[in-house]
């Protein structure tokens, strides 16, 4: 079954985890945990979807399909995703 998850992450000068906002099928979800480690929006390096980059090697890797991936140079909001799931 196919879902479309979104995740938002506003930069307000110093973004941590806890600041992500995640949605499913356009439907905000509710945090189960609560992790303040910081996310560094500068770094450069190699972006990975669907693996875990261990010190230069792969691991974790999803067990589905993933298509159709968009990175935005904003935040959207939740209109925006809720029309992006449909």
């Amino acid at each position: 079954q196919w879902h479309h998850v979104a995740a938002v992450l506003r930069d307000d000068g110093s973004p941590t985890v806890d600041e992500i906002l995640l949605y499913v099928d356009g439907q905000l979800q509710t945090p189960s945990f609560v992790n303040s480690q910081a996310v560094n929006t500068l770094n450069t390096n190699t972006l990975y979807i669907g693996a875990f980059d261990n010190n230069g090697t792969l691991q974790n890797f999803f067990g589905g399909l993933i298509e159709n991936v968009q990175i935005y140079n904003r935040a959207l909001n939740a209109e925006e995703i809720k029309d992006l799931a449909k």
